[in-house]
């Protein structure tokens, strides 16, 4: 038996693969572990749940230009479910420091690109709702012509 052969029939080689198996056998989709410490499923959730949270402030107090970077952080702060037990932020990576997590203009999303895909995304809807508005208008502005004409008509 060659050296590779030994390898494969050994006990510690045969875990490995049932475990390797049952990963790619996961209904969670895609590959289990290549955003850290969590699964790619659920780092999409959280910011899932980022985005939506900027917009659901944005569209209280205003446009999401305005919202301050403290505004920006406490919210992936509350969505990551806050420091872990090393005292870490996720998407920080090594600079969790108070004062710099305090003073950065937003989490270290910056050299992730997720604030770029977050103004794209809040770009792209806000394009959306006010292509919507126009449109509404648009109606709006002929039913009221058209209600006019009836009225005259009437008269």
């Amino acid at each position: 038996m060659n050296e590779l052969e030994r390898i494969w029939v050994s006990e510690d080689y045969k875990a490995k693969c049932e475990i390797a198996k049952a990963n790619r056998a996961s209904t969670t989709g895609g590959t289990q572990r290549k955003g850290g410490n969590i699964s790619n499923t659920e780092h999409k959730k959280r910011l899932d749940e980022f985005i939506r949270r900027k917009v659901e402030l944005s569209s209280e107090g205003g446009s999401p230009s305005v919202q301050s970077n403290q505004e920006e952080f406490n919210i992936w702060l509350d969505v990551i479910g806050g420091k872990n037990k090393k005292g870490r932020i996720y998407g920080f990576g090594s600079e969790t420091d108070d004062d710099i997590c305090m003073q950065r203009s937003s989490p270290s999303i910056n050299s992730t690109s997720i604030n770029t895909n977050i103004e794209t995304e809040l770009c792209t809807r806000i394009t959306k709702f006010t292509q919507e508005i126009q449109q509404i208008r648009q109606e709006h502005q002929e039913m009221r012509q058209n209600y006019n004409k009836i009225m005259f008509a009437l008269e």
